[in-house]
């Protein structure tokens, strides 16, 4: 009996020219809502928001398949490695792994549900970037993701207000204390070291709030705080989406 050749529908192909739509739609969607990084180089890296936007375009998902602690020898604790893939109606597409640890600098002493969702991330970005390099590099985008670079190197403030220049006295001069034109303080920039505290807090005490409820008002109350989500600094808002997933566990 001849083996059965599986017919791939013309939608299932990603053409060039389909390619080339997503990646101008990226272009877009990442400029509107700040899905992207830069780190010191020409490029933008890209968040994974935005990776998942791609997969989403060619009807795939990126899911975690498994995470565990990474132990040394002695079995100090070292951190967590997780696992994803890209699926499209059951079929993987690709996976990848990735891990963070307590060496790093900027996840030293953090809790380690907060270790544990970097690691999920990192690895559902990486898996969606095995795949999909290409389309974000036709934007014009890096191709390693935001998720995998340091802060160290994200040295320019992306906020509107740059800070104080340097060699500039902090004494008020005359004109500046008698001038009905001198502009009111301008608010923190938002940038690698977070919003203001009230912000985080508020999320966290509303979404506990919101937890009792059934699940798809737990999933408006995620969809309705997406904005303020891009607020927040990489860690806080790993932080917060470990606790929305903790949540939705507790209602299924």
């Amino acid at each position: 009996m001849e083996k059965e050749i599986q017919k791939i529908e013309p939608q299932e192909i990603m053409t060039t020219r389909r390619a080339r739509a997503i990646a101008q739609e990226l272009m877009g969607i990442v400029k509107e809502l700040g899905w992207a990084k830069k780190f010191g180089g020409e490029k933008e890296h890209l968040e994974i928001e935005a990776w998942q936007f791609i997969a989403a375009k060619e009807g795939a998902t990126a899911s975690i398949t498994d995470d565990r602690e990474i132990r040394d020898k002695d079995g100090n604790f070292l951190g967590f490695e997780a696992s994803a893939a890209v699926m499209r109606n059951g079929e993987c597409l690709t996976e990848a792994k990735h891990e963070c640890t307590i060496d790093e600098k900027n996840w030293a002493g953090r809790p380690r549900y907060a270790l544990r969702g970097m690691a999920q991330t990192r690895a559902m970005s990486r898996a969606c970037r095995n795949r999909y390099a290409w389309i974000a590099r036709m934007g014009g985008f890096a191709g390693t993701p935001a998720d995998e670079m340091s802060e160290e190197f994200n040295s320019k403030p992306t906020g509107k207000n740059p800070g104080k220049p340097k060699n500039v006295s902090s004494e008020p001069t005359s004109q500046t204390k008698s001038s009905p034109e001198t502009p009111e303080p301008e608010e923190k920039p938002i940038d690698a070291a977070g919003p203001a505290p009230s912000l985080l807090d508020e999320m966290r005490t509303e979404l506990s709030e919101t937890a009792w409820k059934n699940s798809g008002q737990l999933d408006k109350w995620w969809n309705d705080h997406t904005r303020a989500m891009l607020k927040l600094s990489a860690e806080e808002r790993v932080e917060l989406q470990d606790r929305y997933r903790q949540e939705l566990k507790k209602l299924k």
